[in-house]
C-alpha cells in the first residue's frame, strides 16, 4: 500500500516532523487573533480570565502535538498511535479550545467594519440557520458518532492513509465534530442543555466509544491490512497493534467522560443547592 505521508521507523522517528503549512498557519492565526482579542477585552476593563487563556493556548499545543510532531508520521505506521492522535484532537485539543471561549475574543480581534461586512454576508448566505442547526445537541451527537464510526470502517480508514486530502478530511471531521460536542457540554448559555441532559449526552457518547474499542479488541482478525508490515517494524503484530488501539479507544475516553460527568453532576448539585437557599431566604 502507498501511504500519503512518509511512514516513520524507529530509526527515523525524531526527524519525522511534518511542518505542514495548512496546520501551522491556522494555528498561528488563531493564536494571534485570540491574543489580540484578549488585549481588547483587557483594555475595555473586562475582568481577566487567565485560566481560559491558558486553556486555549494549551489546546493549540495539543493540535500541534497531534499533527506536526513525529506522532503524525508514527500514526501512519501504527494504528494504536493513529488512535492516540485522534484522541488528542477529540479529548484534549477540542475541549481545551472550547473552554478558552475564543468566539468573543477572536471576533474582537477583527476590525469592526470587517465584522459588520462579514455578518451581513453570512446572514445573506443563511449561515445563522445553519449555525443553529449545528448547535442542536441531537445533530451534534449524531455527527460526532457517525464521524467516529465511519472513519474506522476498514475501506475508509485505508483510503485516508493512502490519500492526503481524505486524510485531512478525516482529521477535520474528528476535530470539528468534537468541537461541536464539547461546545454543547461546556456551554454557559442560558439556552444550554440542563445538567442532567448533558450528563446523558456525555454518557451515551462514552457508550458508543467503548463499543468501538471493544470491537477492535475482540475482532476475530486484523481489520486494517495496511498495518500488517508497518507494525512489525515497531515490534508489534498487526493484531496486537489493533488490540492496543481498541484499549486506547475504550479506557482513556471513559476516564475523560467519567470525570466530565462527575464535574457536571457536582455543578448541578451546587446549582440546585444555591436555588434552594435563595428560595428559603425569600420572605
Amino acid at each position: 500500500m502507498t501511504f500519503a505521508h512518509g511512514v516513520a521507523t524507529p530509526e527515523s522517528v525524531w526527524s519525522a516532523w511534518t511542518w505542514e503549512p495548512t496546520v501551522i498557519l491556522p494555528l498561528a492565526i488563531a493564536a494571534a487573533l485570540y491574543t489580540r482579542g484578549s488585549a481588547v477585552l483587557r483594555r475595555a476593563g473586562t475582568r481577566r480570565t487567565p485560566h481560559r487563556e491558558a486553556f486555549f493556548y494549551a489546546g493549540l499545543v495539543a493540535v500541534f502535538l497531534a499533527l506536526i510532531t513525529p506522532l503524525d508520521a508514527v500514526a501512519e505506521a501504527l494504528f494504536s498511535v493513529h488512535m492516540v492522535q485522534h484522541l488528542l484532537l477529540i479529548l484534549v485539543a477540542a475541549p481545551l479550545l472550547v473552554a478558552g471561549e475564543p468566539g468573543v475574543r477572536i471576533a474582537l480581534a477583527i476590525p469592526a467594519q470587517a465584522r459588520r461586512t462579514w455578518a451581513r454576508r453570512l446572514r445573506k448566505m443563511g449561515a445563522l440557520s445553519w449555525s443553529s442547526t449545528l448547535r442542536n445537541p441531537l445533530v451534534v451527537w449524531s455527527l460526532h458518532v457517525v464521524a467516529l464510526w465511519a472513519w474506522h470502517l476498514p475501506d475508509l480508514y485505508e483510503a485516508a492513509l493512502a490519500n492526503e486530502l481524505i486524510h485531512a478530511l478525516e482529521h477535520a471531521s474528528f476535530f470539528g465534530t468534537a468541537v461541536l460536542f464539547w461546545a454543547v457540554v461546556l456551554s454557559r448559555s442560558r439556552k444550554a442543555l440542563s445538567y442532567p441532559a448533558r450528563i446523558m449526552f456525555v454518557f451515551t457518547t462514552a457508550l458508543q466509544s467503548g463499543a468501538l474499542g471493544a470491537l477492535l479488541i475482540f475482532a476475530g482478525g486484523v481489520l486494517y491490512q495496511a498495518h500488517q508490515s508497518t507494525a512489525h517494524d515497531w515490534g508489534l503484530t498487526a493484531q496486537e497493534d489493533q488490540q492496543l488501539a481498541g484499549a486506547l479507544m475504550w479506557i482513556p475516553p471513559w476516564f475523560v467522560y467519567f470525570i466530565t460527568m462527575a464535574v457536571l453532576f457536582v455543578t448541578w448539585l451546587k446549582k440546585v443547592e444555591r436555588r434552594a437557599i435563595a428560595v428559603g431566604t425569600k420572605p
